[in-house]
């Protein structure tokens, strides 16, 4: 899929547990690392309900349910700019699905970080992600 558009779907409410732990074993441990990283990384982050986001080329990610912008900061590389909310949502992922991939027998948490890491080419704001992440 690398030169087609990939298409990204909002899943609905009432979907959302059964698509988390369709996407990835240890979906409680990533929900938690999400959460804790939007702490983490933003002070403007101050909790609320998060849309999930399935991807084409099965990855998928969550992102606060609005269309505030973000303050991020990650210190261990001198990162700190303004992030929509849908890069803020995959900043976060790619943070918690790094943290659970550390984890004994999460291989599938690498396999989604790196279908995400191949959406993030055609967001508007890859630049921006990219350097957040590295």
């Amino acid at each position: 899929m690398e030169n087609d558009k990939m298409i990204k779907t909002v899943i609905e409410e009432n979907n959302k547990c059964l698509f988390l732990s369709k996407q990835i074993k240890n979906y409680a441990l990533f929900e938690s690392a999400v959460y804790y990283f939007s702490n983490v990384l933003s002070s403007d982050y101050s909790g609320g309900m998060w849309d999930f986001i399935k991807i084409s080329n099965k990855a998928f990610y969550m992102k606060p349910h609005c269309d505030d912008s973000f303050n991020v900061t990650v210190t261990g590389n001198y990162f700190d700019e303004k992030l929509s909310s849908d890069a803020f949502g995959i900043v976060v992922t790619l943070f918690a699905l790094n943290y659970v991939a550390q984890k004994p027998n999460n291989d599938d948490a690498i396999d989604k970080y790196y279908l995400l890491m191949d959406y993030v080419d055609q967001h508007s704001d890859a630049s921006k992600i990219f350097r957040a992440i590295n």
